[in-house]
């Protein structure tokens, strides 16, 4: 009977070993390379859009005829409807979208995406995701720069955490209340800028985690 526990017991450590280590073994996938980088449109751009340089007539009719777009033509402010059609300038606007089902599983579908125009061109481009700073962190590193704003408000004062990445032209930006914790697991809105425009952000010399735990 002795010999049979311990033989139990060995096979028993030997089967968790061999679980665990084919555990170990699984690859890694980072949601954030597959997201954002992809052949036909590396960042920074999405759905086809790339600040800096689309127009705003092209993405309007890339956007109407996005899968992910639940919007239709007539969902889309007049002025830009307009614009779109003949070509016009446009003072500095906001334009939003409500998302489809087939948009991926990690873009937040309860917030609205968003691209930023102005006079023909769009400037920027926002998406709410559920992707976690930690994520970017594996993908890309610590963000080139940082910065932290905290207000406060009953009943708990509020941050906006925000880190620029320069080679991927994107911020990332984390909101929340203090105090701050967790911080690798904070999702992130997504803001696609040209990297003529992130890269005159002054720089921040505090850790990313300290400055947060500072301002809160």
């Amino acid at each position: 009977m002795r010999n049979f526990w311990l033989w139990m017991a060995v096979f028993a450590t030997s089967f968790f070993t061999v679980v665990i280590n084919a555990i170990r073994i699984q690859p890694y996938t980072n949601r954030v390379m597959l997201a954002l980088l992809r052949d036909e449109c590396n960042p920074p751009c999405f759905m086809g859009i790339h600040p800096g340089s689309t127009r705003m007539r092209d993405a309007y009719f890339k956007l109407i005829d996005h899968e992910w777009v639940a919007n239709q033509a007539d969902d889309f402010p007049s002025l830009i409807r307009e614009a779109s059609h003949i070509g016009a300038w446009v003072p500095r606007t906001v334009v939003d979208w409500v998302w489809d089902e087939p948009s991926p599983s990690w873009i937040d579908q309860q917030q609205p995406g968003f691209i930023i125009v102005e006079d023909q061109t769009v400037r920027s481009l926002g998406i709410a995701t559920h992707l976690l700073i930690g994520e970017f962190y594996l993908a890309f590193g610590k963000p080139d720069m940082w910065q932290v704003q905290a207000v406060d408000r009953s009943p708990n004062r509020q941050f906006e955490w925000t880190g620029w990445y320069f080679n991927q032209g994107i911020a990332i930006i984390a909101q929340g209340t203090c105090p701050a914790r967790s911080y690798f697991a904070r999702p992130v809105q997504i803001r696609f800028h040209p990297t003529a425009e992130i890269t005159t952000i002054p720089e921040s010399l505090d850790q990313p985690s300290s400055q947060l735990e500072a301002a809160c």
